[in-house]
């Protein structure tokens, strides 16, 4: 395949050429300077995914061959992520990294949360749509500079268990830890997962299905590698059939009243999934135990997102508000998200991702539940986008 790399940044396209070569893809590498294009897109968007699709999208438009471009920012705690998209002019336009590192530990005297992250977000423009993969590196701002390697940002940011800043390493050091590194493994995974069978999702609700649409939303702007293909739900009258009509989705209403036994339903319901090619099962806020006819059916693809840091608070009667209460009265200064295989247990199967919420002073059930519903919306299309890359095997 050809390959457009919207840079030509020698070090970028080196880092490309090499980390791709591990992979099973025969890959023609192309540049702006190889085909004679000389445009430089204006970065106006407000995030990493948006910089990153502008110009993915106007080097395809220049060259009529797919594309891949990146951005990166680095987001620090503290200050709620910032400088994050604005990272290479956050001491201004046309300011001088030195300006910017300068800005950033003023901003940061009094704090005692140094947490950061590199991240790289790199998009592929195919002609017809843009895909997204990511890659990140967790670390801490240290309160003055060390090192005279690299560039941006490096002299003050130390990589998670590292005692050096990424100014003190070494470009080979680096490279094996670093944000674009990642991103760009994540991108040869991603090529691979495109070579087979898509990722068909199946969805189970029984209520407004905020999961299901979050999870729709990530397919559809290129951040989930996946089709859904069917939500089903136990209630008829649930506001999850109103996401199936905005977005095209068959929809069945398949509930215990329709048959003699909940094996019978559930044969039902791994009949119509089959018979629709899903080859994946998201349980989101589905009040029913899901029994034999799926798991056999399905094995270890049957994913269920539970509103609390498991094996803590799970359970029969552990849903909904019922969570955060238990959570508040209990006393627990942490609760969160974790995302986990089904299986004929509640809320008993391996997990696979968790993300962990603070419980703040004063919180009501309901100030909780909200925070924790906008972790659940971000958490589950990222284990099912790490599923389809082979970072999580079931």
């Amino acid at each position: 395949m050809k390959l457009l790399l919207a840079t030509n940044n020698g070090h970028k396209i080196e880092e490309f050429q090499r980390i791709l070569a591990d992979f099973p893809i025969e890959i023609e590498f192309l540049t702006p300077r190889d085909l004679g294009i000389s445009i430089d897109p204006e970065e106006t968007g407000t995030t990493l995914y948006a910089n990153a699709e502008i110009k993915a999208i106007e080097f395809f438009r220049a060259s009529g061959v797919p594309t891949v471009a990146d951005d990166t920012g680095l987001e620090v705690e503290a200050l709620g992520n910032a400088p994050g998209v604005f990272s290479a002019r956050y001491a201004g336009e046309h300011c001088s990294p030195r300006a910017n590192r300068k800005k950033l530990l003023a901003e940061m005297d009094n704090s005692d949360d140094r947490r950061a992250r590199f991240k790289t977000v790199i998009c592929y423009f195919d002609g017809d749509r843009s895909y997204f993969v990511s890659g990140k590196c967790e670390g801490e701002i240290i309160r003055e500079e060390h090192g005279t390697l690299g560039f941006g940002y490096d002299s003050i940011f130390r990589p998670e268990n590292n005692e050096k800043t990424f100014a003190e390493l070494l470009s080979e050091e680096k490279n094996a830890i670093s944000h674009r590194g990642n991103a760009v493994r994540n991108f040869g995974h991603l090529l691979l997962a495109m070579q087979k069978p898509i990722m068909k999702i199946g969805f189970l609700a029984s209520g407004t299905g905020s999961n299901v649409e979050a999870i729709i939303e990530a397919i559809s702007n290129g951040r989930l590698y996946a089709k859904p293909m069917m939500i089903i739900s136990n209630n008829s009258d649930a506001k999850v059939r109103e996401k199936a009509e905005k977005y095209g989705i068959p929809f069945k209403h398949i509930s215990s009243k329709m048959f003699a036994s909940d094996d019978e339903r559930d044969q039902a319901i791994a009949d119509e999934f089959a018979n629709c090619g899903v080859n994946m099962v998201c349980l989101a806020g589905y009040m029913k135990q899901v029994g034999e006819p799926i798991l056999k059916r399905f094995g270890n693809n049957v994913l269920n997102i539970h509103p609390a840091l498991l094996p803590k608070f799970g359970g029969a009667g552990m849903y909904g508000i019922n969570v955060h209460k238990a959570v508040i009265e209990a006393g627990e200064t942490e609760s969160g998200v974790t995302i986990h295989l089904a299986n004929s247990k509640y809320d008993s199967g391996k997990i696979l991702a968790q993300k962990k919420v603070q419980v703040l002073p004063g919180d009501l059930p309901e100030t909780l539940q909200k925070r924790v519903l906008c972790i659940e919306h971000t958490l589950y299309a990222e284990t099912l986008q790490k599923i389809v890359l082979g970072d999580i095997t079931l």
